[in-house]
C-alpha cells in the first residue's frame, strides 16, 4: 500500500466516521427534545386541531351592545363577561398628551 493509498483510505473513514457522528448527533438531539417536550406540562400534544378551532371562534366572534363576545371567546352559558373576553374595548377613550419634547445629546 502507497501513502497516497494509505491517506485516501484514512481519509475515507474519517469522513464516515463523522457522517456517522453527526447523525447519531442529530438523532440524540431529536430524542432528547421529544423526551423534553413530553415530560413538560401545559402544552396541548395537538397544536394545530386547537390553533384550528380558536381561530374560527375568533372570526365567528361579534361584539354585542354588553361588552361582551356571541360566540367566541370568553362566552359562556351565563352570558360572559367583559372581564373575561380577551377583547374589550377600553374603558376611556384615548386622550392627546401635549407635552414639550425631550432632548438629549448624549455628550457629557
Amino acid at each position: 500500500m502507497t501513502s497516497r493509498s494509505a491517506r485516501d483510505a484514512g481519509l475515507s473513514r474519517v469522513g464516515r466516521s463523522t457522517r456517522w457522528l453527526a447523525a447519531g448527533a442529530v438523532t440524540a438531539g431529536v430524542l432528547a427534545s421529544a423526551a423534553v417536550a413530553k415530560s413538560l406540562p401545559g402544552r396541548s400534544p395537538h397544536p394545530a386541531s386547537s390553533g384550528t378551532a380558536s381561530a374560527g371562534t375568533a372570526s365567528a366572534g361579534t361584539q354585542t351592545a354588553g361588552g361582551g363576545s356571541s360566540a367566541g371567546f370568553g362566552a359562556s352559558d351565563s352570558g360572559g363577561s367583559a372581564a373575561t373576553s380577551p377583547l374589550s374595548p377600553p374603558t376611556q377613550a384615548p386622550q392627546q398628551v401635549v407635552a414639550p419634547p425631550v432632548m438629549s445629546s448624549g455628550g457629557s
